[in-house]
């Protein structure tokens, strides 16, 4: 990436996708993550951030940026005191960026600010991007979330204005069609 598009001002973020869902694999909704899981994945996103830091100074690329950000997504979980990525795994860490799986704050655009908040004040200051360091990595609004077309617009547009006026790096829209199933589908076999 650093070599192929130096010169293009392209940003190119190497993340994690949703690691509340990875910190929490294999477990119970009652069991909560114990130290050595938090541990390693804070050692396994280091190493990570590792690596794009040391081929950032190997290369030297002028003119495009590769970044490495880790993603949380269960907030509210978090704010409630729970063991998470946010409150556990993102201290330990030292990532250019932190992003945000808003789901679980559903369309509430005070909530989502609020859970912002929340990430930036567990995020560490990055040496490439400072503080904040902390976009949306993922928000939307699915035909099973919001059925009313007009009504989903209105969620999407109060949603990206309350992140971008948190003043969120970046605002992705994660749904360009609807990747949730309208209705299930059988077949019957021979």
């Amino acid at each position: 990436l650093l070599t192929t598009y130096a010169g293009t001002g392209k940003t190119f973020v190497l993340q994690n996708w949703e690691g509340d869902h990875l910190l929490r694999r294999g477990l119970t909704d009652d069991e909560q993550p114990d130290r050595t899981r938090v541990r390693g994945m804070a050692a396994w996103l280091n190493a990570r951030q590792t690596g794009v830091t040391q081929a950032r100074r190997d290369v030297d690329a002028q003119g495009v940026t590769v970044a490495h950000a880790v993603e949380v997504n269960l907030l509210r979980q978090a704010m409630d005191g729970k063991v998470t990525a946010t409150n556990d795994v993102v201290p330990l860490t030292r990532a250019d960026l932190y992003s945000y799986s808003s789901w679980d704050v559903e369309f509430d655009p005070a909530g989502l600010v609020r859970a912002l908040d929340y990430l930036a004040a567990k995020a560490p200051d990055s040496a490439l991007y400072g503080s904040p360091n902390v976009y949306l990595g993922e928000y939307g609004a699915a035909k099973d979330h919001v059925p009313d077309e007009a009504d989903r617009a209105v969620v999407i547009r109060e949603l990206t204005e309350a992140a971008l006026g948190w003043g969120a790096r970046w605002v992705l829209y994660w749904q360009l069609y609807c990747n949730e199933a309208a209705q299930v589908y059988t077949t019957e076999r021979p």
